[in-house]
């Protein structure tokens, strides 16, 4: 789970545009950082205060998995792409739950551990 926290870490770092090094000052980084979408700032937040974070499977291989299971049948590449919308969907709505969480703890800025953490 702690490779996974420090993978999402990244990108969100990486989806704020930020390089990561140790020549970068704080300051330039939370600036970019606050101008993200609600759900990455509240994602760096769990992920700096060690908060539950949702766990988003990404698998590159998935809609190779789904056509070569429509081209096997149609139940089953249908059954896995209906299986796939759920997990997405279930996702989605731990995503939302966090931002809620994260809006009711006041929009707080992720603490300075996680730009020294995860920045390098």
């Amino acid at each position: 789970m702690l490779a996974y926290r420090r993978d999402l870490a990244r990108e969100v770092m990486q989806t704020a545009g930020v390089t990561l090094n140790s020549r970068n000052p704080a300051s330039q980084e939370r600036g970019k950082l606050r101008i993200l979408n609600p759900e990455s700032r509240a994602l760096a937040w769990a992920i700096s205060t060690g908060r539950r974070v949702p766990y988003r499977r990404k698998q590159r291989w998935e809609p190779a998995v789904a056509v070569l299971l429509l081209l096997c049948g149609v139940i089953p590449g249908v059954a896995y792409i209906l299986w796939l919308s759920a997990q997405q969907r279930a996702s989605n709505r731990e995503l939302a739950a966090l931002v809620k969480r994260w809006q009711a703890a006041g929009k707080p800025e992720p603490a300075s551990s996680f730009f020294e953490l995860y920045g390098h």
